[in-house]
């Protein structure tokens, strides 16, 4: 119990001594607190006189900023003023000048319109001359007129005319009169071989004997001292032949419409035929020569072979013997059937759908195909037309295989066509992602487009693979049922046609069609008939399948 005391009375002078400890260090303490508390108000005290100080700067700057301000103005004020009074003054100046020159002008229209009076006045008299001079070339064409009919008379009742100094001998050949409405070219031969022995000053005026109508006025051309045979046929020549028609055609062409009581067919026809006539030449077999094209041909890799096979006439090689061959190659080989020589030149023939018409294509060479396009599409007597009018020119005469797409590149790189064609479509829309939230930052953006055109990479990868595997499949689903050995004569088919019927649902409406294989035009072109009283179809190979005969019990109940 003691040592127990003894410890606690331990414990409680120990922790007396803690407390006067504490004591002493608290009032330490106090004083550092006192000691920092002084030091920190004279700082304050320090920093209040330094911001009344920098206070009493800034007035003063503040108050020579005011007066350097107002100094300003009013030497800006004066400058203003000084050049206001200086664009008076040019204003003042311009306005004089500008007067002087109106009156100047004033005074040059004056003298101008007394110019043009006494210039009126001069022309005045000038058309009264030429109302004079035109009386008396009135009156010695009607001279002319009288000796032409006395000459007409003549060569009526003799067969010749009598001119003076010669003597010549009557014909009792009639010489075919012209009026200017038939070719000149036309005329000329019959002329020429009615008049073949006769003398050039017998010829001459035979020919303006026989002028007529509208041909007579030619003779105003030719003064009376020039006119002889090879000057009347020249003038002729310009007035009436092959060039003057064209323009006559063409012009006829821009003016035409459709009258009331035509009907669309001859209104077509008649378009049709115009627009022959006033199209220009298209350089071809007769201007470059045959044997050239023919030669041309025999070089060509993709034609030379198929032709010298046929002017051989041996008949169309195996498979086996041209499958390392181009592929155009083997594109005429398949239309060998459709093929033939015509005056040493290899020509495709193209048939109507009823057999009924005809057409030989020369097979153009491929060096010739840009001059080609360029005469029919770009050259005078082109028109820039479009895709398909362009190439039904073409097809006119010409045939090679790619023809469409060499005609639609040809009119897509046409510098003339695209000048005058507008957009095709409409105007290109923004993606939402570029108008909606933007990044608040560039490296936000930046991050983002990287980010896109990594998926867009990898999307494009993917759909091409899947589409190199779709095609593969297809090819060999293609391939399995393929008709190679193509369809004979009289043979039926079925023929795909997927036409709709409005109103109609399309699982009730048939896609295909028996048909009966009336020729075969080569290789994947044949011509069918549905019907002895139907009308007769060119189609492709594609669209025909083996018609198998139905079950003798079908249908039976």
């Amino acid at each position: 119990m003691e040592e127990s005391l003894k410890q606690l009375m331990e414990m409680l002078s120990a922790v007396k001594a803690s407390q006067e400890k504490m004591k002493v260090s608290q009032e330490e303490m106090k004083e550092d607190m006192k000691s920092s508390q002084q030091k920190l108000e004279e700082k304050l005290e320090d920093n209040r006189e330094d911001m009344k100080r920098g206070q009493e700067e800034l007035k003063q700057d503040m108050r020579r900023a005011q007066e350097d301000m107002k100094a300003n103005q009013e030497e800006l004020k004066q400058k203003l003023e000084d050049k206001l009074q200086e664009m008076k003054t040019t204003i003042e100046d311009s306005n004089t000048k500008l007067e002087n020159k109106l009156k100047e002008f004033e005074e040059a229209v004056e003298e101008e319109i007394t110019q043009v009076k006494e210039e009126v006045k001069a022309i005045e008299g000038e058309l009264s001359h030429m109302k004079e001079d035109a009386k008396a070339d009135k009156k010695e064409m009607n001279k002319k007129m009288e000796d032409l009919e006395t000459k007409f008379r003549q060569l009526s009742t003799t067969g010749v005319i009598k001119t003076e100094g010669t003597v010549t001998t009557p014909s009792k050949v009639k010489v075919p009169t012209y009026d200017g409405k038939v070719s000149w070219n036309t005329y000329l031969r019959q002329f020429e071989a009615v008049v073949r022995n006769w003398r050039e000053e017998d010829k001459a005026t035979s020919l303006i004997a026989a002028l007529r109508g509208e041909a007579l006025e030619v003779l105003r051309t030719i003064p009376e001292a020039s006119l002889n045979y090879a000057v009347l046929t020249s003038a002729l020549e310009r007035r009436y032949g092959d060039a003057h028609l064209q323009h006559v055609y063409q012009a006829q062409l821009r003016s035409r419409r459709q009258r009331f009581e035509e009907t669309l067919q001859q209104y077509e026809a008649d378009i049709s035929r115009m627009f022959k006539c006033r199209r220009t030449k298209l350089d071809g077999p007769e201007e470059w020569g045959a044997d050239t094209l023919a030669r041309e041909q025999r070089e060509d890799p993709d034609v030379g072979d198929i032709a010298q096979w046929k002017i051989e006439g041996k008949g169309r090689p195996a498979w086996q013997e041209i499958s390392n061959r181009s592929p155009t190659f083997k594109g005429y080989w398949a239309l060998w059937d459709s093929l033939a020589i015509e005056n040493n030149l290899l020509k495709r023939v193209w048939e109507s759908p009823d057999g009924k018409e005809r057409n030989y294509q020369t097979i153009l060479p491929r060096k010739r195909v840009p001059e080609v396009l360029q005469a029919v599409h770009s050259g005078v007597g082109g028109g820039h037309f479009g895709i398909n009018k362009t190439l039904d020119k073409v097809r006119e005469r010409f045939y090679w295989l790619g023809s469409r797409s060499d005609v639609e590149e040809w009119c897509r790189r046409c510098e003339t066509c695209a000048a005058s064609k507008g957009p095709r479509t409409r105007k290109l829309r923004l993606p939402i992602d570029l108008i909606s939230d933007r990044p608040k930052k560039e490296e936000g953006v930046n991050n983002y487009i990287c980010h896109l055109q990594d998926r867009l990479k990898l999307t494009h990868a993917e759909v091409r693979q899947k589409m190199r595997i779709e095609s593969d499949r297809m090819k060999t689903r293609y391939d399995l049922r393929a008709n190679t050995g193509g369809f004979q004569v009289g043979e039926k088919v079925w023929l795909y046609n997927p036409k709709r019927t409005k109103g109609k649902s399309p699982k009730l409406q048939k896609s295909w069609e028996p048909y009966t294989v009336v020729t075969r035009l080569n290789d994947v072109v044949y011509r069918i008939q549905k019907n002895s009283q139907a009308k007769m179809k060119i189609v492709h190979i594609d669209r025909l399948t083996p018609y198998q005969e139905p079950h003798p019990n079908e249908g039976v109940t």
